[in-house]
Order: C-alpha cells, then structure tokens, then sequence
C-alpha cells in the first residue's frame, strides 16, 4: 500500500512531463481501472513499473517490456486477507485469483507458529502468517495433546474413513479434550503458557490469537488478564473469538471492552456478526463508542452467515439451537 500511495505522489510530477519513453518500465498495465482506497483514487489510469515496484500511474497508455491490457479489469492494492484457515497450496491458488496477496492465519493462530503452513514455506504464491494459538497451547498444556493443523493436509478418504474419523471427534476425541474446554488453568500451567506464548511472539506470531468461545468454561478471569496484559506488554494485538451467549447477548463484547480498557491492549474481534448476530447494532456501537474513548479495536464480517465448529465446543453445551436462531 505504501509502494502504491508513493507512487501517486510520484505521478503527479510526471503527468505534466509524460517523459514516456519505449521501454522505460519492466512492465506497463494500461487502461485498468486504478482504485487506492485510502487516497481515493478511482479512474482509468496505467501504470508503470519497474522491478517490483510501482514508478508512474499515467493519464495516457505506457510502453514497457511486457505490457498487459487491463480493459475493463480492476487493478488495486492487493487484499490483506485477516481471517483464512487455508495455509494449503489450493487454498492460496483461491486467494490469489480472489486478488488477496496476504492471507493470515489470526483468529485460531498456530503453536508452534514456526511449524505454520508446512505445506507452501518452500513455495508460497502470497504472503502468509499466523498468530500464537492460544487454543493449541491450551490444549497441549492441559490435555497433552499437540493439535495438528487439520485444514493443512487434506487427504480424501472412502466412507469408512469418514465414519473411522467422525466416531472419534465423537467420543475419544472429545474426552480426550475435556480438561481443555472445561477446567481452569492453576498457577503452574499459566506460567507454562505464558512462556509458550511468549515463545511465538518471539518467533514471529503477528499477536495472539484466542478462540475464547470454544474454551469458554475453562478459561476464568485470571487467565484472560494473562493474555491482555502479556499483548499489552508485548505490544501485540489479541485476535479474539469473543464468548458467546443467546442470541444478542453482548456479555461477551463488554468482558473484551472492559479488559482492552484496563490493560490498554490493542483487541481485534473476529467475525462480529457471528457473534452479534441480531444485535449487529449495538454491538458496532460499542465498539464506535470505545473508539472514541481511545481504545484501540477493530473488527471484522464474514460474507456469509454459516459456519462450523467440533462438536466439543463449549456452544454446543450451551442452548445452542437459541443461541444460532
């Protein structure tokens, strides 16, 4: 974005000039439909760059090495993707031809955040990224257990496959995963995920990444001044899946405002409408309104209104059929 903004301020010296000679740029895109939505720049405009970097945006067409004819397409800042689960080959070709060009992993992370995406480190289409998962942490720390990544190996299997994997999401799986959706933390095994935590963000992870809702009944209040204070130290954002009540309840909205404002963390809410549902209102007012106050939050929608999640969710232990209405 920084290269395209840049590049518009470079422009306006060359349009009086047109200095535009044969060749002048690795490679020309004319007569596309330039858009910057920050600067506001929205018209018929070609571009000219050089290596892989934007040297002119012209009024008139450019000659370069390779030159493409971008009649009737749109070409913009490529999208910062800031909800994907799809760290795969196919699922960065998808992002690619959608015109995302970073696709991040934030809202369920990933622990080890080294061991993200093994399947494109050695040859990615785009960039890519990943939050420290408190959820995996939790989960190896209370349960033992190491959740793999199971978006990033798909493997197609027969109908007593399916059935071999859908029985132990149904029974071992979810007993194996008790102690991590339901009891608390004590004060040795906060220590340990704090320095897990810390590990990530050490290594890299773009903040922490906290899927509250699917561990709710576990994680008491103690454990949640951990993670806001620990971001907050480490001047890092929480991605966060806000717990999640009957429908409009905002319970679970007021518990991060409130935390963001004590600890003075930067809160990014995943998915408000999944979460808001028939109370989008007021949930945006809120968070307007915590704005104004000086804290620092943001959040996103999906453009759909479906979603999934394991059966073990602590949703799922609640009204749920009220909850979805």
């Amino acid at each position: 974005m920084k290269r395209f903004l840049c590049a518009v301020v470079a422009a306006t010296c060359l349009y009086c000039s047109q200095l535009t000679l044969a060749a002048d740029y690795t490679l020309a895109i004319n007569h596309g439909r330039v858009i910057d939505p920050e600067s506001g720049l929205d018209a018929v405009r070609h571009l000219g760059i050089i290596d892989d970097e934007i040297a002119t945006i012209s009024e008139t067409p450019l000659n370069g090495e390779t030159v493409i004819d971008a009649t009737d397409l749109v070409v913009a800042p490529g999208f910062i993707d800031l909800h994907t689960h799809s760290p795969t080959p196919l699922g960065q070709y998808y992002q690619a031809f959608d015109g995302v060009t970073t696709a991040l992993e934030l809202e369920m992370g990933h622990h080890p955040v080294l061991k993200y995406a093994g399947q494109i480190q050695d040859r990615a289409m785009i960039n890519y990224g990943a939050s420290a998962s408190y959820i995996s942490a939790r989960t190896l720390v209370k349960n033992g257990i190491s959740l793999a990544d199971s978006l990033s190996d798909p493997k197609p299997v027969g109908f007593r496959g399916w059935m071999t994997v859908a029985m132990i999401y149904l029974t071992d799986f979810n007993t194996a995963l008790a102690p991590s959706l339901t009891e608390p933390a004590d004060a040795a095994q906060l220590a340990r995920l704090r320095s897990m935590l810390i590990a990530d963000l050490d290594a890299g992870a773009l903040g922490i990444g906290l899927a509250l809702d699917y561990q709710s009944e576990g994680i008491r209040e103690s454990e949640m001044d951990m993670i806001f204070g620990l971001a907050a130290q480490r001047r890092v954002p929480v991605y966060v899946h806000i717990r999640r009540g009957i429908d409009g309840d905002p319970a679970g909205l007021h518990e991060v405002i409130a935390l963001a404002r004590q600890h003075k963390t930067s809160v990014h809410i995943c998915h408000i409408t999944h979460n808001a549902i028939s109370n989008l209102d007021y949930f945006l007012a809120q968070i307007r309104d915590a704005r104004a106050e000086g804290i620092d939050i943001t959040t996103e929608v999906l453009p759909y209104n479906a979603g999934s999640a394991l059966i073990s969710s602590a949703v799922f232990n609640r009204d749920w059929q009220t909850t979805f209405n």
